[in-house]
């Protein structure tokens, strides 16, 4: 017995170092390109997500941990998704592709889903959400919070202005893409928030929030954060007023001169000039929501082509790699009818938890889905991991039966 709890206890462990490494990723490997270092991420989170998922299967079988019908249900969906994808590649669906682009994709869909499921439900495996282990969260924060004011000195040093954090060629190198620092950064401050809801500290906890998601320059984790924040903060009508209203006050004030000096050498648009293009909704001036939108015109294209199978990485083939759709609607184009309805499912499904976890006083299941279903609604596709560590984390093991 005594065995069996250094086990698991070596396994929520590892899960903890998941947990560190892949959300704070982005912020670790700008500061090692900044050193001149190059760490290489995908072969560490396959390492991982292979050790993680071969000993979560022996505790199943030993009946050391067993499964919770959540889990179960979140493992069976993406188990199918793994088998699509895979099916894919045994048939030869995928041939032709570019190598690169082929493993970095498949390192996107089947890696980063996996290590992420896995993870959460290691992190509330057994704990209330208080348990969980929030020096961990903070060193997350950290590491994150530090790769900005690094991106920002280097901005303001070598350009004379308050730039983008991953501007690309500063070392003759591109960077990640900066989805990966503005969602991790949103989910941690959430997750900070949630902790810190009920204290003076939330407030400039919230602001402060605010700023460095904006300062990640994606326009999906600044939004889907403000729309997410509000929920943590109904129960203490003082929290509201300190928190939620202050917060909002002071987002509200300083964002047009933040967002007009946070600027992408890439793109050439400052974050307003980006939000600005949003709210017109045609995209002008702004390749990137341009090229989204025209992609959704196509919608009704790609049902008649892809029908109900669909196709992984169909975009290669008929747009080009990086051109798919980029919403819930990518999992239908990619795995097919079968699978949309089953994601669609369990979003449905965690909705209700988090609205039932809410009624009781925990805010913290619908403020990250409510995160998660703005995202993917309006901007995150089936590439998006940060779902599936939503979906297990909020609802999952102890942390659904908790609410």
């Amino acid at each position: 017995m005594e065995g069996y709890r250094i086990v698991l206890a070596s396994y929520r462990f590892l899960a903890q170092v998941a947990f560190f490494l892949f959300f704070s990723h982005a912020g670790l490997g700008y500061i090692a390109l900044y050193s001149g270092m190059h760490v290489p991420f995908a072969v560490i989170f396959s390492a991982l997500a292979a050790v993680m998922l071969i000993s979560r299967m022996a505790f199943f079988l030993l009946r050391m941990m067993p499964l919770s019908r959540w889990s179960a249900a979140v493992y069976f969906v993406l188990g199918v998704i793994s088998f699509r994808i895979l099916a894919a590649v045994a048939f030869g669906e995928l041939n032709g592709i570019d190598s690169d682009y082929l493993a970095s994709t498949l390192v996107q869909v089947l890696v980063y889903p996996w290590l992420l499921a896995l993870t959460a439900e290691a992190l509330v495996y057994k704990a209330s959400y208080e348990g969980l282990p929030w020096r961990v969260v903070y060193g997350v924060a950290f590491v994150l919070v530090g790769a900005l004011v690094l991106g920002v000195y280097v901005g303001l040093t070598q350009f004379g202005r308050l730039y983008f954090v991953f501007s690309p060629d500063l070392y003759g190198e591109t960077f990640v893409n900066y989805h990966f620092l503005g969602d991790g950064l949103a989910l941690t401050v959430l997750l900070l928030l949630y902790k810190w809801r009920s204290t003076l500290t939330a407030a400039p906890l919230a602001i402060l929030g605010g700023l460095v998601t904006l300062l990640s320059y994606s326009r999906t984790s600044f939004f889907s954060y403000v729309l997410a924040l509000p929920l943590l903060f109904q129960w203490n009508a003082r929290s509201v007023l300190l928190s939620w209203g202050l917060t909002l006050v002071a987002l509200t004030a300083v964002f047009p001169f933040i967002s007009e000096a946070v600027f992408s050498e890439e793109v050439e648009l400052t974050f307003l000039d980006r939000v600005l293009t949003l709210l017109g909704g045609d995209g002008k001036g702004d390749e990137s929501l341009a090229t989204r939108v025209e992609l959704l015109t196509e919608v009704p294209t790609l049902i008649g082509i892809l029908g109900i199978w669909g196709k992984p990485m169909y975009e290669v083939e008929l747009y080009g790699p990086g051109m798919y759709v980029h919403n819930l609607l990518s999992y239908w184009f990619e795995y097919g009818i079968g699978p949309f309805f089953l994601i669609l499912f369990l979003l449905g499904s965690a909705l209700a938890c988090a609205i039932g976890g809410y009624a009781r006083r925990e805010p913290l299941t619908l403020a990250l889905v409510m995160f998660t279903l703005v995202s993917l609604f309006f901007a995150r596709s089936h590439i998006w991991p940060y779902v599936w560590f939503v979906l297990m984390f909020g609802c999952g093991s102890v942390g659904g039966r908790k609410q």
